[in-house]
């Protein structure tokens, strides 16, 4: 038997996604907006780049109940963004598949959880890359949004799967992992959240081009130090997600 070193899992900035019904303010009035937004004053090392960036700071106000509101500073990132998933991919092609391969969804470090009579949750930990600076980031979606995501990664196995046959296999003999391309995120159409008379949201969706050329690959190909960073943050990733369902280590439960 051998003696374990006990280990931590950091909570990482949560890089959420605005499908519209989030409101910020805008002049002296509150107003649903679409994109990115990271909250401030959480991780030190984000707000130094997301400045240097010189990302837009924006004021959110979320409800509370009883008409209450809480307003939070928030960096907003834009509607799009390249994010570098850190994830060996989802194993099955619906958010219900994935929950009944809920050790293989863990295992491929991919957060997801659906309590009984609750909304679903889904996050993934990956990189991006603000002002030179790569961040290591957990991308969160709730409900909807959970959809929408898994179809953002799967697009981007394709993505992954048409670099295999076009990159040179005596220099990259394994198959082309998720965070060695770049996956764009991007504003989708606007849609129905559910039925007919359901609100309108707007969807993140992969922007990954049809179909995928070498140029493309060439162009969306990770830069050092990203591959080496993924392989750092893996292990604790991998112990992040195998957690994820049971709300043991989401570190987005505060959403």
């Amino acid at each position: 038997m051998q003696r374990n070193t006990p280990q931590n899992v950091s909570d990482l900035p949560i890089l959420q996604w605005s499908s519209g019904h989030t409101e910020r303010r805008s002049d002296v009035r509150f107003a649903g907006f679409v994109g990115f937004h990271v909250e401030q004053g959480k991780v030190a090392a984000f707000d130094a780049a997301a400045a240097a960036a010189g990302a837009e700071q924006i004021e959110i106000r979320h409800p509370r109940g009883g008409g209450k509101y809480e307003h939070k500073q928030h960096w907003w990132l834009g509607e799009r963004l390249v994010f570098h998933p850190i994830t060996a991919g989802p194993p099955a092609t619906t958010i219900s598949g994935c929950i009944a391969l809920a050790q293989q969804t863990g295992a491929a470090g991919i957060g997801l959880a659906w309590p009984s009579g609750e909304k679903s949750r889904m996050a993934v930990r990956g990189l991006v890359v603000l002002e030179r600076t790569p961040l290591l980031v957990q991308l969160s979606v709730r409900s909807t949004m959970t959809g929408a995501l898994l179809a953002a990664l799967l697009d981007h196995y394709r993505a992954c799967a048409a670099a295999d046959a076009l990159i040179d296999r005596a220099r990259h003999a394994d198959p082309v992992m998720f965070h060695e391309l770049g996956l764009p995120l991007i504003a989708g159409a606007e849609q129905s959240a559910g039925g007919a008379a359901t609100a309108q949201v707007v969807p993140l969706i992969s922007g990954h081009p049809h179909p995928i050329d070498r140029d493309y690959v060439r162009a969306a190909w990770a830069r050092e130090p990203l591959p080496g960073l993924a392989a750092e943050a893996w292990p604790e990733i991998a112990m992040w997600a195998a957690g994820y369902r049971s709300g043991e280590t989401n570190g987005d439960s505060h959403l």
